[in-house]
């Protein structure tokens, strides 16, 4: 699901946000928790509703691997709306026009991000519901994939099984010692 995934762009206007998946951890929540991921999630916004997403594992914290991410994904001169993290200014290269606000503002047009908050609190609800909570940190990127996978899909049920089945007779199988 994950190669079916590459090489495919959003366009028009995308909401980008930042979420860490990971087990609950004693001490502190959100940004600098010990043992979460932190993953960039894009969705395209097609009249207030969301369209395709991407959800990418970051492998550090740091500014260049962020754009390097946003980078794969979007498109260039797109429009971008996102909160008002320090990182997200490195973005003003990459879009045609940069929306941000600082968390806690009303935002300036069509209300907050809602559809990226969505697409994150599903993918959680997802990973509580299909894998009861654990998912390796090593296979989080292949669970986000089949997640994106189902989830641009969404509106065509009839063809998702006919779907997974090419992707998975296209590929080579994944042998039990790359998955352990």
């Amino acid at each position: 699901m994950g190669e079916r995934l590459e090489g495919r762009t959003l366009s028009g206007m995308v909401e980008i946000d930042d979420a860490f998946f990971g087990g609950k951890s004693n001490g502190k929540t959100g940004r600098g928790a010990h043992g979460k991921r932190n993953v960039v999630v894009i969705v395209e916004r097609l009249n207030r509703h969301a369209g395709d997403a991407a959800l990418i594992v970051l492998p550090d914290p740091s500014g260049d691997t962020f754009l390097a991410a946003v980078r794969t994904v979007v498109d260039p001169m797109t429009h971008i709306r996102t909160d008002g993290y320090p990182t997200n200014s490195l973005l003003h290269g990459l879009a045609g026009k940069l929306n941000m606000d600082t968390i806690g503002k009303n935002y300036s047009e069509h209300g907050p991000l809602e559809n990226v908050d969505r697409v994150i609190s599903l993918a959680k609800r997802y990973l509580l519901g299909t894998y009861h909570q654990y998912c390796s940190s090593v296979h989080l990127q292949r669970f986000l994939n089949e997640y994106a996978f189902r989830f641009n899909r969404r509106y065509k049920w009839s063809q998702l099984f006919s779907r997974t089945l090419a992707a998975a007779a296209l590929n080579p199988p994944v042998r039990y010692a790359a998955l352990s």
